[in-house]
């Protein structure tokens, strides 16, 4: 099942709690995802588009936050926002 789509408007973080995916940008894969992983957080934090798309490849279950209630969780925890940031510049870092 598709999650994300490149490209596409991103109002919502997700949190793989069981299962895979598979990240892929311009028709090329990524990674693969598995339980504790994260993503949507480009999004939110830049410019509002998704930078990949993301397939589940398995069954699996996700907690989502919508962009109102991940302002919530910046404001309430700023160390986990510190995280979540650091993790949105590895993920734009060029490989």
């Amino acid at each position: 099942m598709r999650l994300t789509s490149e490209g596409a408007s991103g109002y919502s973080f997700f949190v793989l709690v069981d299962g895979e995916a598979r990240v892929t940008a311009d028709g090329v894969e990524l990674g693969t995802l598995g339980p504790g992983d994260f993503f949507g957080e480009t999004a939110i934090l830049g410019g509002g588009r998704r930078s990949a798309t993301v397939t589940t490849t398995t069954l699996s279950t996700l907690l989502f936050m919508f962009g109102t209630e991940f302002r919530q969780l910046q404001q309430a925890q700023p160390e986990i926002a510190a995280q979540l940031e650091a993790a949105m510049a590895r993920h734009l870092s060029p490989q």
